[in-house]
């Protein structure tokens, strides 16, 4: 397969792959945004999604209405005719979510019926025991440490080590208010953090930074100012790509927070050039450069790594086949010509070898003849 037909291939796969998979919104139920948002972003969310509609355990309300409503969600988007553009979510698991918020009391800031907050959902449910998925999904380790600066000489570069502890978290808090406008891109922000704190009543620097990750990462944007007010004038670079603990993670989905309503922008799962707004029953295509500028919107941001997702995607997955299969046709080619030349060079070498077998025959016939006539005159 040339070059030509594997491109034509590759179109053939976005363009019927966008066929098929057609996004659906989530009919709005009072003032549910927040939650269709969070259910959009863990349904376009493959290895999560495949967890909650195939390996989730029943025994709960929660996880049945979780579980229909992702098949539900199958059903709908993978309809050829007479597709809806949206469903909505069934009482019985909405029912299933309030009484579970009331009875662990864990989450204050969801009541039912009034606005919520997009994280606290995603955390609440992450605690849940059948849902551990989601938990080891976004953990993050971080490794904080603690330094005396009291009485150091002023020669000596290395601080004295207080304490050495390791934090699991549920995504990572980046504090915008803590950055310079120029640091405020998402790779700034995760380099590692400095504090000063007061340590068994001394002054002492603390060290924070990320020492272990998974391959999916949830960031929780917070624009809070120095009295702990929340500043939505502080604007954050989105950087489609970030670069941590030496991998590439690449952004698909995100949250975004308006004042009085939440919405999702998520990258299309069946084709990576297209990404859709989800405002709750309305979906509408955008544009990445259109998602990069939701710099005051962005609240929860989901990044995938780059490996990962070529094993979980599904449009991933099949451009990595058409490109190891043309890698493939390449090195075939490239061993069928060296077949060629490694042939004609022998096939030169056995001629060239079956030339000087001929001469030497013929020289030693020529020498015979002379030898005998030579021998026939000394007789005579």
């Amino acid at each position: 397969m040339n070059r030509l037909q594997q491109l034509a291939v590759f179109f053939t796969i976005l363009v019927s792959s966008s066929i098929v998979i057609a996004p659906v919104g989530l009919r709005n139920s009072k003032n549910s945004c927040y939650i269709n948002a969070v259910l959009q972003v863990l349904y376009h969310t493959p290895p999560i999604r495949e967890e909650v509609t195939r390996t989730l355990d029943q025994s709960t309300s929660l996880n049945k209405g979780l579980k229909s409503l992702f098949c539900r969600l199958d059903q709908a988007n993978s309809a050829k005719s007479e597709r809806q553009s949206w469903i909505s979510a069934k009482p019985d698991f909405l029912r299933a979510l309030w009484q579970c918020l009331e009875e662990d009391k864990a989450a204050p800031k969801i009541v039912a019926g009034k606005e919520g907050d997009a994280h606290e959902l995603l955390l609440f449910l992450s605690k849940k025991n059948e849902m551990k998925f989601l938990r080891d999904s976004f953990e993050i380790t971080i490794e904080q440490r603690v330094f005396s600066v009291q009485d150091e000489e002023p020669n000596n570069q290395e601080l004295k080590v207080l304490s050495n502890t390791t934090v699991k978290n549920f995504g990572h808090i980046l504090t915008i208010a803590g950055h310079e406008p120029s640091q405020r891109s998402v790779q700034a922000m995760l380099a590692d953090q400095q504090e000063e704190v007061d340590f068994e009543k001394s002054p002492a620097l603390k060290v924070s930074k990320i020492s272990a990750a998974g391959p999916i990462l949830l960031f929780q944007l917070m624009r809070m100012t120095k009295g702990n007010a929340r500043d939505d004038s502080l604007l954050v670079q989105i950087d489609p790509i970030i670069v941590l603990l030496g991998q590439q993670y690449w952004l698909y989905a995100m949250v975004l927070a308006r004042p009085g309503h939440v919405t999702a922008a998520i990258e299309s799962i069946s084709d990576p050039k297209t990404w859709f707004h989800y405002d709750d029953d309305k979906v509408t295509a955008i544009d990445l450069s259109a998602v990069l500028a939701q710099e005051l919107d962005a609240y929860l941001l989901f990044y995938v790594e780059q490996e990962y997702k070529t094993l979980h995607w599904p449009v991933a997955q099949q451009i990595a086949e058409v490109k190891e299969n043309s890698r493939s046709d390449e090195t075939k080619k490239a061993s069928a010509s060296s077949g060629s030349s490694s042939c004609s060079s022998s096939s030169s070498s056995c001629s060239s070898s079956e030339a000087s077998t001929s001469s030497d025959s013929k020289e030693r016939e020529r020498k015979r003849k002379k030898k005998a006539t030579k021998l026939r005159k000394n007789k005579h």
